[in-house]
């Protein structure tokens, strides 16, 4: 089989440059051709390539050449992770069968967040269409300039429109995929196929469980990944622990500011927040390893949450909201504990957050089941699921 693999970036740019990085060699390890189109220049950090995989980049060869070189390729079909315009899409959807793989709600939300901001955050489940420009500005979706939002409307719909002619979608959770299917696709052209982890170190040992509990946020800096309610939830956390607690912001973005300040204005004196810049995955390995527990404060609903597995590898359990895909690997009581989102709030946050430090027995089980989760989300289960998909697209 020969697949052509398209994106707008070959640069390792976010999480679906990553899975394409991991997914690239494992299908290649089990004998399927390549070629990579990507509208972006690869810049030096590019996703490595099968040797003799052909390169094709829209931005130097214009996208007619690049089209053409695919076509040269003869494709069994596309395989396609999101590119950003709808006519290299199009072009695209006219050289095989085309399999989108759904990382995120490409093509049904205006802001790509799917979280109503105002007059609380509440994660939105609002079909796409022209209703969405009566809500957009009111309910806080995205920014407040209306030239934006008719661009990216006008963009969203002429993807939502192409998705159309796609012969499969495959989502990466079930949460994403049932939001495909309420825009109105088959049930029976639109699957699942979690994402995986590489194969990481043992499990660290388990760091001391007093004085403090250590936590740790890693991620964008921005208002929808919830870092301000997890400042809120610091103190009803020591309350809730009678101890100490330490937590470390690992990353950047807008809200860095803002939350230092939000974390400033904490009375309890119990609670200690340091802000770290980004570190490498290497590196946030080695800033995991010290921690007992991860949050996700998600207010919006998280596509998969990859973190949380990576993280788990090394036996750190998760707290997180239950949005989006992240009940799809993450079980309450088993490798971490999930906080209700409707909506999400402070304190049932911090409740998720204290039962991870119920008891040491608790704390360690949860450490065996979240490597023990994360070994499950492999890329020969990955594989297993995405290839047969595959298979049935070329033979149809």
């Amino acid at each position: 089989m020969r697949i052509l693999v398209a994106n707008h970036h070959r640069q390792r740019a976010g999480g679906t440059e990553a899975y394409l990085d991991g997914l690239l060699p494992a299908l290649d390890a089990r004998g399927v051709g390549i070629a990579f189109l990507h509208e972006a220049p690869p810049g030096e950090n590019a996703i490595g390539l099968p040797p003799g995989a052909p390169s094709l980049c829209v931005a130097r060869m214009g996208l007619p050449e690049a089209i053409a070189a695919a076509r040269r390729f003869a494709p069994d079909l596309v395989f396609h992770n999101g590119v950003s315009d709808p006519r290299t899409l199009a072009a695209l959807a006219s050289l095989a069968p085309l399999v989108h793989f759904a990382h995120n709600y490409y093509g049904t939300c205006v802001s790509g967040e799917k979280l109503r901001k105002w007059p609380a955050p509440v994660p939105c489940e609002r079909r796409f269409g022209a209703a969405c420009l009566l809500a957009y500005l009111p309910e806080r979706c995205g920014g407040l300039s209306p030239v934006t939002m008719l661009r990216q409307y006008r963009i969203e719909s002429a993807r939502l429109d192409l998705l159309g002619r796609a012969a499969a979608i495959v989502a990466n959770s079930t949460y994403i995929r049932g939001e495909y299917v309420r825009h109105g696709f088959p049930p029976d052209r639109v699957f699942t196929a979690n994402l995986f982890v590489a194969p990481g170190p043992e499990p660290a040992p388990a760091p001391d469980l007093s004085p403090a509990c250590r936590l740790l946020y890693t991620g964008r800096m921005v208002s929808p990944k919830g870092g301000a309610m997890l400042l809120d939830a610091l103190e009803p956390v020591a309350r809730r622990l009678d101890r100490p607690v330490e937590v470390t912001f690992a990353g950047d973005g807008p809200e860095r500011a803002g939350w230092r300040k939000r974390a400033a204005a904490i009375r309890d004196t119990r609670v200690t927040v340091r802000f770290e810049p980004w570190v490498s995955p290497a590196g946030l390995r080695r800033l995991a390893a010290s921690h007992h527990v991860l949050v996700m404060p998600s207010l919006w609903p998280e596509p998969f949450g990859l973190v949380g597995l990576e993280l788990g590898a090394i036996g750190l359990p998760t707290a997180a909201f239950a949005s989006g895909g992240i009940p799809d690997w993450l079980t309450d009581g088993e490798n971490g504990h999930l906080a209700p989102n409707d909506p999400p709030r402070p304190e049932a946050l911090a409740e998720a957050v204290a039962r991870c430090f119920q008891s040491e027995p608790h704390y360690r089980r949860l450490r065996e089941g979240a490597a023990a989760r994360a070994r499950e989300f492999n890329a020969d289960a990955h594989l297993d699921r995405l290839l047969p998909v595959f298979h049935s697209v070329v033979s149809q």
